[in-house]
């Protein structure tokens, strides 16, 4: 117990320690799939991500010093250098020698984000152009090739404009899609602006080497170079703009909030959502325009240079030494600038090593669940997990057997074919509480499984069908979710977590609060999304629960609010349980709706474009104890679904993170215990289960809980978008910061 107290999990030896035997297996089996699959280590014990980015820096340096050793060793002109020419080669290496700084710390920090990455790849160009530049000015007094490093120069300070072009409109393009609206200017416009400019660059770079190769002058090449720089700055200008308004967006939000007839303490949470947004923004806004603003300079600070050398201005008015310094120090700030703006744009410096912000890609997780082929033809691709061993990867593949029994599949299909739209979801939420639908309802005491006996089967009895097929006159649609929940959670959180997903939400708490306070709001964001027709699979609507024991309330099932036991059904169906016959081979009923949920998954997963999971999570975690739920996650996995997980909010992440740490399948519980002993069945290796649920759920990078930690750039621009998003829908009105989620 001391190791508990102490607010610290048991490693296996603690729990052999403590006579936990069973325990501590299972740990061990744990932390060997873990450290299989966190990465292979070599004998110093470094990662072999360490390794990479360790090569990286390595390189990075000698490269440095190559070419401080290039400049020292290469003979001297005729002239004598300048003080200046000196202080500027200096000036040049000590800001390659921070850009190739930050450049390592984006490649061992990004993990697998493109922001980052993108980030770390700007960091990477200004380090060269910082090199190129050392090496150029180090040309005014040592024999180097000088028409190369110019054209070096140009080649790399062109593609420096463009990819802080392209790391810009990635944060745009992240807010405009979370806000669902453009801001100032649309991403698409603007990428099609990009797109343009490369015309005059290329234009630029081909009457260079005709120039060059006929050795005559020629007035195109710098006008298509005006026009390449006339674009950047436009597309700046309106990138620009566009975080320009998203701050003043949420300083009017933040202000509607504090005005707001609620109290202090209702809107606070509101309040630190909102004043974070406004400091991410504040920070991409300040890389973005210091990086701006110093390459602006240096562009006019350049056509000065080429309009005395041209002629066009005396040097009496401009004296070239002046605005040769003067170019050369805003390029080294140029560099300099640009490399703080990789770290702040990218975010990276305020993230973990283990987020993943492209979410959790398609992987057999969970091999120990058995899967079937559920159609004729090539069953799903298989993917070996490349971290694991050879003599590891069978415990990652899917084993596979041929459906017996053509009338089980009829029976799939069937059940498949039953999904539920959001509208009908609300409208049937609506009428809770009303004379004619369960008039005691209490959206905060009421669970699922009351309304299911309260609501669902008396207004099923007649039809003695699903409420999915009753609600949609006997052609409900195709489903293209399936909703994983537990029946104990509170009915109005699982509307709220369907809502929150058709809002691309990841928490519920806000929305629980407006489907009690005025749902107007979310019909309105609903309906100018397009979401109210998304179809979604839910047991409690979607089985007809009159073909299972309806006409018999189980022990201890009673009404939340009454305490009363709930009225059993006399629509007299006959009942299909899991041994009603006619069997299968291995004794499985055909008819039962109740025993097909994994073969119903692999169906959808494999028909009519796929499937997704939403993970409606109650407040107590109590899903991951229920033995359907974790088999429904763990056949999810196995089929590579698209999972997306709904919390309450981050702060039960937390609260319940050593709980969940301690999960086994052999302590799952169910509503039937016949439930448990067939899900049991389908799992081969429970140790290896149980190791690999670990892995599902804290998964460094592909686990569901991964994606709840520190935020990228990425991240904090969909915040920020969501909460313009939100900020419209309030509408001023207030209502939507008072029911903030803490």
């Amino acid at each position: 117990m001391l190791p508990r107290l102490l607010g610290r999990s048991l490693s296996p030896s603690q729990a052999k320690e403590f006579g936990d035997v069973e325990r501590a297996r299972s740990l061990e089996a744990t932390h060997r799939h873990i450290t299989l699959t966190s990465g292979a280590r070599n004998r110093h014990g470094i990662s072999a991500t360490g390794m990479c980015c360790l090569a990286f820096g390595t390189v990075v340096l000698l490269v440095e010093v190559a070419a401080a050793a290039l400049v020292i060793a290469s003979p001297c002109l005729q002239q004598c250098p300048s003080g200046s020419a000196y202080i500027s080669v200096c000036c040049f290496f000590a800001s390659s020698s921070a850009a190739g700084i930050a450049t390592v710390f984006l490649f061992c920090t990004g993990g697998g984000g493109l922001h980052v990455r993108c980030a770390a790849g700007f960091a990477l160009l200004n380090w060269a152009f910082a090199l190129d530049q050392a090496l150029f000015e180090a040309a005014s007094f040592k024999r180097l090739p000088w028409s190369t490093l110019l054209f070096l120069s140009f080649l790399i300070y062109t593609s420096v404009q463009l990819s802080l072009e392209a790391l810009l409109l990635l944060r745009v393009r992240a807010l405009e899609h979370a806000a669902r609206r453009p801001l100032c200017a649309r991403a698409s416009h603007l990428q099609c602006m990009l797109v343009v400019q490369l015309a005059p660059l290329l234009a630029v770079f081909g009457l260079t080497m005709a120039q060059w190769a006929g050795s005559r002058e020629s007035n195109a090449a710098d006008a298509s170079l005006m026009a390449h720089h006339l674009l950047f700055a436009i597309i700046m200008v309106l990138a620009i703009g566009c975080l320009v308004r998203a701050l003043w967006e949420l300083h009017t939000a933040s202000r509607v909030a504090m005005a707001s007839d609620a109290c202090l303490q209702a809107v606070l949470p509101a309040r630190r959502a909102l004043n974070r947004a406004r400091r991410a923004v504040a920070r991409q806004l300040l890389g973005a325009s210091c990086s701006f603003t110093v390459i602006a300079v240096g562009m006019v600070t350049s056509w000065l240079h080429w309009a005395v050398v041209r002629g066009l201005l005396h040097e009496d008015a401009l004296s070239p030494h002046a605005v040769s310094k003067v170019l050369w120090v805003s390029q080294v700030l140029d560099v300099l600038f640009n490399t703080f703006s990789a770290v702040v744009l990218s975010g990276a410096y305020r993230a973990g090593p283990s987020d993943s912000p492209e979410g959790p890609p398609r992987r057999h997780l969970l091999a120990p669940w058995r899967s079937k082929s559920f159609l004729p033809g090539p069953n799903l691709p298989r993917r070996r997990a490349k971290s694991l061993p050879p003599e590891q990867q069978c415990l990652w593949l899917p084993c596979t057997a041929p459906v017996e029994d053509a009338t089980w599949m009829g029976k799939v299909v069937d059940l498949a074919h039953r999904g539920i739209t959001l509208q009908e979801i609300l409208h049937f939420y609506r009428n809770l509480g009303t004379v004619s639908i369960m008039p005691h309802y209490v959206p905060g005491v009421h669970t699922t499984n009351d309304v299911v006996w309260r609501a669902v089967m008396p207004l099923t009895k007649a039809a003695r069908t699903s409420y999915a097929q009753l609600a949609s006159g006997g052609d409900p649609p195709y489903p293209k979710k399936m909703v994983t929940h537990n029946w104990g959670n509170l009915f109005r959180d699982l509307v709220a977590s369907i809502v929150a997903d058709a809002l691309e939400e990841c928490r519920f708490l806000m929305v629980a609060r407006l489907l009690e306070e005025d749902p107007a709001v979310l019909d309105r964001m609903l309906s100018e999304s397009g979401k109210l027709q998304d179809a979604y699979w839910i047991c409690a609507f979607s089985v007809n629960q009159h073909a299972g024991p309806c006409d018999h309330c189980p022990e201890g099932c009673v009404d939340s609010l009454t305490g009363e036991p709930h009225p059993s059904c006399d629509c007299g169906l006959e009942k299909c349980l899991n041994r009603t016959p006619p069997l299968t081979a291995d004794g499985r009923s055909i008819r039962c709706e109740m025993n097909k949920f994994d073969d119903m998954m692999g169906y959808l997963a494999e028909s009519h474009g796929g499937l997704e999971q939403v993970i409606a999570m109650d407040v107590e975690f109590r899903l991951f104890q229920r033995a359907w739920c974790v088999g429904e996650l763990a056949k999810a996995r196995d089929l590579g679904l698209p999972q997306h997980l709904i919390l309450r909010s981050v702060s039960t992440l937390f609260d319940h993170e050593d709980q969940l740490r301690h999960l086994r399948v052999e302590e799952m519980q169910a509503s039937r215990p016949e439930d448990v002993q067939e899900i049991l069945g389908k799992i081969a290796d429970k140790d290896a289960f149980n190791a690999a649920l670990q892995e599902l759920l804290f998964g460094r990078q592909f686990g569901l809980l991964a994606s709840w930690r520190e935020l990228d750039a990425e991240r904090q621009m969909n915040q920020v978008g969501r909460l313009l998003r939100w900020a419209r829908a309030d509408a001023g009105s207030g209502l939507v910061w008072r029911c903030w989620e803490n």
